[in-house]
């Protein structure tokens, strides 16, 4: 079979696949990855000998992979290799101002976790949280005050005796997490679901789908540049890091069991589900959208209503070779720009003062 005509029903010829196979390896090996795509494309659309060792229909996927990384690493300029206040806040320049070009872990978690200047840290999250609390005290329940004063409080405690030392990082940590977790559940227990919870189910599930977006990218700056690495242990325990930072590795483990990055995508990008996944929290935060307006699902009075509908319709009929077809940076990058133009809808249909 020629390797400029692909077929889907014969056994490809092993002198002439082979050699193709071979200048592939070949270009990819001296870093020349687009020339390596380019040759092994065409094997996506053959049926392999069954006496092959080798799947090149999955090892393109790989090289597409590890090719947007190779690529992405030549534009990095952090030297130290610590991008997570990069990939997930984009707070590059407020970061460099305060502390320069000075990656250090010290410096990114101070930022990120402990800094009241910085309004995107953990703190200032949780103090902005507490005030809007605050101002709308009498509309809340007593006990969503009382979860969010006591949390925000313990916090500050805790910051103030000296928590930021690593042993003690953890913990505190640790308490912000289960500290959300049980507002949450109070907030859905004792406050009416009406049109004021329903803001709060459809901010918590925009910013919950977000967050997920950008764990999930973040795995992209650590794919490992050699094909033969992917799916290795250490690859594994990369995803199964991952798997956790978005509190998904059980429920991923009883769905799934072995970890494979293909499935990963899946469950987080567009698992219906499961209540971290990109999907789903699109899925939610559509259903409350929709008891806000009084409209019925599936149609629009507002343009919020529209483009969240076509973002969600979108994910519907999408599939993770879709994905790695596109490439996973790419997709969620495509994914983020649409998430925020509804953000930015939801907020001019609802919050901000018309002229």
């Amino acid at each position: 079979v020629s390797a400029s005509q692909p077929v889907t029903t014969a056994v490809v010829s092993t002198e002439t696949d082979g050699m193709v196979f071979a200048s592939g390896v070949e270009a990819f090996e001296r870093g020349d990855v687009e020339a390596a795509i380019t040759l092994l494309r065409g094997f996506r659309y053959r049926v392999i000998n069954t006496t092959s060792s080798f799947h090149p229909f999955e090892l393109i996927d790989q090289l597409r992979i590890v090719g947007q990384r190779l690529r992405r690493k030549k534009q990095a300029d952090v030297v130290t290799g610590d991008l997570t206040q990069r990939a997930i806040t984009g707070d590059q320049q407020r970061f460099e101002k305060e502390f320069g070009e000075d990656y250090s872990k010290t410096n990114v978690i101070n930022f990120l976790v402990f800094d009241d200047q910085n309004p995107n840290s953990v703190f200032s999250c949780l103090s902005q949280a507490r005030e809007n609390a605050r101002t709308v005290r009498e509309m809340i329940s007593s006990e969503m005050w009382l979860q969010i004063n006591e949390l925000y409080l313990n916090i500050k405690q805790g910051i103030a005796s000296g928590s930021r030392e690593r042993k003690n990082l953890a913990d505190v940590l640790a308490a912000i997490k289960m500290g959300a977790h049980t507002f949450d559940g109070i907030m859905d227990a004792t406050y009416s679901h009406g049109e004021g919870w329903h803001f709060g189910i459809l901010g918590r599930y925009m910013e919950r789908s977000d967050k997920t977006a950008r764990i999930l990218d973040m795995k992209y700056y650590y794919l490992l540049p050699k094909i033969q690495d992917v799916n290795t242990p250490l690859d594994m325990l990369q995803w199964s890091a991952l798997l956790r930072s978005a509190s998904a590795y059980e429920m991923y483990r009883k769905q799934y069991g072995k970890l494979d990055f293909k499935k990963i995508i899946q469950f987080l990008a567009l698992d219906r589900i499961f209540p971290r996944s990109m999907h789903y929290c699109l899925i939610a935060a559509e259903r409350s959208l929709h008891a806000i307006t009084g409209t019925t699902i599936f149609s629009f009075s507002t343009e919020a209503e529209k483009e969240l509908g076509r973002l969600r319709s979108e994910m519907d009929y999408t599939d993770v070779g879709d994905i790695m077809r596109l490439g996973l940076h790419e997709y969620l990058d495509v994914f983020q720009i649409k998430h925020n133009r509804v953000s930015e809808v939801i907020f001019e249909t609802f919050f901000a003062v018309q002229d």
